[in-house]
């Protein structure tokens, strides 16, 4: 699984798994990379949900 993280103009961040079960973030520019892997850590079972219906 390959997680991809793209920091953006954007207040909050978001996550959507594309057609080849990858992980995509979107992040806010200058949110600190801690907070990110963070925010992944804590949604991994909806990433392993997600991935099985894809």
């Amino acid at each position: 699984m390959a997680i991809q993280v793209t920091y953006r103009r954007t207040r909050r961040l978001s996550m959507r798994i594309v057609k080849n079960g990858d992980v995509h973030v979107s992040a806010p520019i200058g949110m600190p990379k801690k907070e990110v892997e963070r925010f992944i850590e804590e949604h991994r079972e909806w990433i392993a949900e997600a991935r099985k219906k894809t």
